[in-house]
């Protein structure tokens, strides 16, 4: 079985070549407390089994300054394929966004939306869609639940794009089935060019109050079709127990609870949906 983690970040040692820049100026607790490197990832990728990694920028570290991602994914493309952050509503977007992909060879780009999702189906953002469907570049989301509507707005006038859904818009799923919480979440299956990423997160809330994971991902598997989502670890933003590789411990993790699912469907989750949005991890360097 290949194994892709689809979002996993990487921190630098040496922040005088890679300055520390969150987006809102508060750099995240996480990095601080695990700051994992490209080259420590990679290693705990071996001791785990997993095949290749997407790695996002670390938007609460670095910003909109994507030279780490960017530089670790050069010096190891045989491991790694990138997903840079920019923001989609200034006026040089169309340009930085090319640059990224033509130049830079990035695989993916990242939209932050942080509190305000409202701004992605609006015509601020419809040069950066224009370009992205131009480049035919996957784009992740990142936000709240409460956007999901501004989602579908974007997928339907953007249907050459196709767009991922990081950590599942952290869905309120603890109602159980048939998760009434969660429409809006199961309402974007009639957008075919909607992908899932959920993480480590997703399968620790999937159990909780009235849920159970097999319950809940197996509706998720029934709604979407196990080609349309895919596995990431958000390490090292989420860490293990402490007892033991806290990374071996997220994808054992995703295995044992994913374990109900036939062996297509899991192989689809853990890798090989991961492989049909990006191309460039089907490639050796």
């Amino acid at each position: 079985m290949v194994i892709v983690d689809t979002h996993a970040h990487a921190i630098a040692g040496d922040q005088y070549r890679y300055p520390i820049s969150p987006i809102d100026g508060q750099q995240s607790d996480w990095s601080k407390e695990h700051p994992v490197s490209a080259e420590g990832l990679i290693e705990h990728m071996d001791r785990a089994g997993v095949d290749k990694t997407v790695l996002v920028q670390a938007s609460s570290v670095y910003g909109y300054d994507n030279s780490y991602t960017l530089d670790s994914v050069a010096a190891r493309p045989d491991r790694f394929v990138g997903v840079c952050c920019i923001d989609a509503t200034a006026p040089d977007t169309p340009d930085v966004l090319r640059y990224m992909v033509e130049e830079r060879g990035v695989s993916g780009v990242r939209l932050f939306t942080q509190n305000d999702p409202s701004w992605i189906d609006q015509e601020r953002a419809k040069p950066f869609w224009r370009e992205a469907a131009r480049l035919d570049v996957p784009v992740n989301v990142a936000l709240h639940r409460s956007g999901l509507p501004n989602l579908a707005g974007a997928a339907e006038q953007n249907r050459d794009v196709r767009i991922l859904l990081d950590h599942l818009a952290n869905s309120l799923v603890d109602d159980g089935p048939p998760y009434e919480q969660a429409r809006t979440l199961f309402d974007l299956a009639e957008h075919p060019n909607i992908w899932l990423k959920f993480s480590t997160y997703n399968l620790h809330d999937a159990g909780q109050g009235g849920s159970t994971v097999e319950q809940f991902f197996g509706q998720l598997v029934r709604t979407f079709g196990a080609d349309r989502i895919m596995w990431g670890s958000n390490f090292p933003a989420s860490w293990g127990s402490g007892s033991g590789d806290p990374y071996l411990e997220l994808v054992d993790l995703s295995r044992n609870e994913l374990a109900f699912l036939s062996d297509a469907d899991l192989r689809l989750l853990l890798g090989e949906s991961a492989l049909s949005v990006y191309p460039a991890l089907q490639k050796r360097p």
